[in-house]
């Protein structure tokens, strides 16, 4: 990056420099951060082939952006500011059948929920959650041992998917308290910097894809840490994993400011293209504008990060493509070689509407699935895009998802 920076922009904002402090849980010492956002690396992708051509009038190398998921229109992490010249279609590869199910579990007569809890407060309904799938029910099996032993015949495996790799402990922790006749079978993903002293039953992320040839089926995973990079696939090249209990609703941590400067650079690239194209304005005074209207685009994201409910319309597509794309990175590890895939959301945040009967009835404003469905089903008709070729790249990329989301089973 060192040979780059000549040529790379700041953010619009000017290179930014603080500390964002963070409590420890059950009162431990916290984690101070240094933050230094200096450079806007996505404007040096965008314009890398005619980076030198001002300077020796050579035009740069061509360019082959390859992805299946760069193609986000709303989402700031994501989509890349360029448009889609050619889709590569797999040939000879049947198209996945893939089955999606809302499945939320209560204890008692209330929905159990872990998104929208803060800390420690999440890991009791996690526990209660994972109970409920590894309890013994009908013939002596459990939710998870029916799904891997009737549903795929033993062949295939089960992922359970959280949201960090502590959450992921608690739900192996309690697998092994309650169900320790699951423990050879059941295996927990940890960070690759732990792979010394991980131990029994915890594989590190960078050796996941052999999980496959490790005897066991069930594996527990963050979703961030499963969601591409690594294939599991058995010895055909099939998906090894055929169902994941998605147990947690995917939203970012209001302290996370990789939001915050992924959406700053997104729309700092947008402006400076429009700046380059301004006519009868001086650059120092379009700099200057530039300058005062970023400094409040930084502090509407920072004030961004709320509950999903309480989303403004532009907010809520943007966090719904982007949560989309990192689902459907996941769901991408099920179907591989055309296999079929089943997918629960146990979350009773999904649609808390659909889960409690007490509350309102659910629309994409309250319910993350209904959301997620209406912004898919928007870009393949088009909707506020106005392009059939967006379409075509929406059908493309996304058709399977919609259409399992257009049959969601147990979903109001």
């Amino acid at each position: 990056m060192a040979d780059y920076r000549p040529v790379l922009v700041e953010p619009p904002t000017g290179a930014l420099f603080g500390f964002q402090y963070s409590r420890g849980p059950n009162d431990e010492a916290g984690i101070l951060r240094v933050l230094r956002l200096t450079t806007n690396g996505r404007d040096l992708l965008l314009r890398f082939p005619s980076l030198f051509e001002a300077l020796d009038g050579v035009r740069g190398p061509n360019m082959l952006l390859t992805s299946g998921t760069s193609w986000a229109p709303a989402s700031n992490r994501f989509h890349l500011q360029l448009p889609v010249h050619g889709i590569l279609q797999p040939v000879g590869v049947p198209e996945p059948a893939i089955q999606f199910s809302f499945m939320p579990r209560y204890e008692g007569d209330e929905p159990i929920k872990v998104s929208g809890r803060i800390g420690e407060e999440r890991n009791e309904p996690l526990r209660q959650m994972t109970w409920h799938l590894i309890q013994r029910g009908n013939a002596g099996r459990s939710l998870l041992e029916r799904e891997h032993a009737e549903i795929w015949q033993g062949k295939r495996g089960v992922l359970l998917v959280v949201g960090s790799y502590r959450e992921a402990q608690v739900v192996y922790e309690t697998l092994c308290q309650r169900r320790p006749d699951l423990r050879d079978v059941a295996e927990v993903l940890v960070r690759d910097t732990d792979s010394d002293t991980a131990g029994e039953g915890e594989r590190p992320r960078g050796m996941v894809a052999a999980f496959a040839r490790s005897g066991a089926w069930l594996l527990i995973a963050p979703l961030q840490a499963i969601e591409r990079g690594h294939n599991i696939v058995d010895e055909d090249g099939g998906a090894y994993i055929g169902t994941a209990y998605f147990m947690v609703r995917p939203m970012p941590r209001v302290d996370d400011l990789s939001r915050v400067a992924a959406g700053l650079n997104r729309w700092g690239t947008d402006r400076l293209a429009q700046c380059r194209e301004m006519k009868g304005i001086s650059h120092v005074k379009a700099l200057g504008q530039l300058r005062r209207d970023a400094i409040g685009e930084l502090f509407r994201l920072l004030r961004s990060a709320r509950p999903y409910a309480a989303l403004d319309d532009a907010d809520r597509r943007e966090l719904l493509w982007t949560q989309a794309v990192m689902i459907w990175q996941t769901i991408g590890r099920l179907v591989r070689g055309g296999s079929s895939a089943r997918v629960f959301f146990v979350d009773a945040a999904f649609a808390p509407g659909t889960a409690d009967s007490r509350r309102s009835i659910d629309t994409p404003k309250t319910s993350f699935l209904h959301g997620l469905r209406e912004v898919l089903t928007e870009a393949v008709e088009s909707v506020g895009l106005g392009s059939e070729l967006d379409k075509t790249v929406a059908e493309a990329l996304y058709q399977p998802m919609i259409d399992a989301l257009a049959r969601i089973g147990g979903l109001d």
